[in-house]
């Protein structure tokens, strides 16, 4: 793929003509990542056609393009009770390289180093407690793809594994000048379809280009795709060398894709379904107004892309929105609101609040909010019993109840 443009272009439309350095990335022989020539089903020829309002002009060669997918980070929680079967297994993997102590966070009470990229974090030693095991893109790349999934596979076969974050990634390297431009100049004329909210970025450092982004999906979503120059990113690469379109999932997401990702028969489809849902999560259809999203037709340049990087179109991944109900409402007091109440009476100080008997008023008035008078009898009922427990277990309130 050859590209000349015009100085007077907009910075993000400006790729880079100079032909590819030779450079080992940090992640290449890492059996983290398949490498697939010509992508799973596709040509290997991205089919970037040229853009018609940006002064760009693309010419095609056959050249390959090659298709990387991995896991880049990977966040586990269980209770304690299955923590040290996890331990056992990573042990036995090998992967546990030391057994650094850190500083705690207030949520929980340790904070353990068990390698490069490997951390865990374990609550108060109840049986209820809760641990956490975060494993990212140098874990990840160390552990590799096949140790990595069928490690996957084991936990989550386990009763009370979840996960809470996972990121998928895939890489595309080649000569990519102004793939991200494309995929922004879309979004700018309302091709970007089954997300609303995107925004670019970019950085320089004074003379030149050192970082470009584009972010589709909301920043505290469960899910957000961010198409990025890794290559810049990491100084390993120039730009339009080494694109990445990484999805991040979170919460009740992350945990469907996790256990997509670990119920597939073998590590490579593992991979399929990786590289599937990242490009499930969005599409990029004409932008006509009035006509339904199936009866656009898709952009030219993301069909061909689309098989290059997993074979065409696949299916979405989604979460039925569930009506909460009192179970969920109590899973949210303990393991949200408990914590954070705990990090506060720890820090007497912290907003401003004189003594720990403060953070209750605090709770109390808030739960008053928009509530009926029925409902307000209620919540004085609840503040009653609270504080007779609290003085039973002889907690921190003491006389401040």
């Amino acid at each position: 793929m050859t590209i000349t443009s015009d100085e007077k272009g907009r910075a993000h439309q400006c790729a880079n003509t100079d032909e590819p350095k030779a450079r080992t990335s940090p992640i290449e022989g890492s059996t983290q990542y398949i490498t697939l020539l010509q992508g799973m089903k596709g040509t290997g020829n991205c089919g970037l056609t040229p853009p018609t309002n940006r002064g760009v002009e693309t010419t095609f060669t056959q050249e390959r393009i090659a298709v990387s997918v991995g896991v880049d980070w990977l966040t586990l929680t269980g209770k304690r009770e299955r923590l040290q079967g996890v331990l056992e297994g990573l042990k036995a993997a090998g992967v546990v390289e030391c057994w650094e102590e850190k500083q705690a966070g207030a949520f929980f009470d340790t904070r353990t180093v068990l390698g490069d990229g490997l951390t865990l974090k374990v609550g108060h030693e109840s049986e209820a407690s809760w641990w956490c095991l975060e494993v990212s893109g140098s874990g990840c790349r160390r552990m590799g793809a096949d140790l990595l999934w069928a490690m996957c596979r084991e936990w989550a076969a386990l009763p009370g594994i979840r996960c809470t974050r996972l990121d998928l990634a895939v890489d595309l390297r080649g000569n990519l000048g102004g793939m991200i431009g494309r995929v922004q100049e879309a979004c700018e004329k309302g091709c970007l379809c089954r997300v609303r909210r995107w925004r670019p970025y970019m950085s320089h450092d004074g003379q030149q280009v050192i970082g470009e982004t584009v972010y589709i999906g909301g920043r505290t979503s469960e899910r957000q795709l961010r198409v990025y120059d890794k290559g810049l990113e990491t100084a390993t690469g120039e730009r339009g060398e080494w694109v990445r379109w990484e999805l991040q999932a979170r919460k009740k997401v992350a945990n469907e894709l996790w256990h997509g990702y670990s119920g597939t028969e073998t590590e490579e489809k593992g991979m399929e379904y990786a590289a599937g849902q990242v490009c499930a999560f969005v599409d990029f259809r004409e932008g006509k107004e009035g006509i339904e999203m199936s009866r656009r037709k898709r952009l030219a340049w993301w069909s061909e892309l689309l098989e290059t990087m997993c074979g065409g179109e696949h299916e979405r991944v989604t979460v039925p929105q569930l009506k909460h109900g009192p179970g969920e409402y109590v899973r949210w007091l303990r393991e949200q609101v408990g914590p954070v109440l705990a990090a506060v009476c720890a820090e007497p100080e912290l907003q401003g609040f004189e003594s720990p008997g403060m953070v209750l008023d605090l709770l109390l008035d808030g739960m008053e909010i928009r509530r009926s008078e029925r409902d307000r009898a209620k919540v004085r009922a609840l503040a009653r019993i609270c504080a007779e427990r609290l003085q039973e277990r002889g907690s921190w309130l003491g006389n401040d109840v």
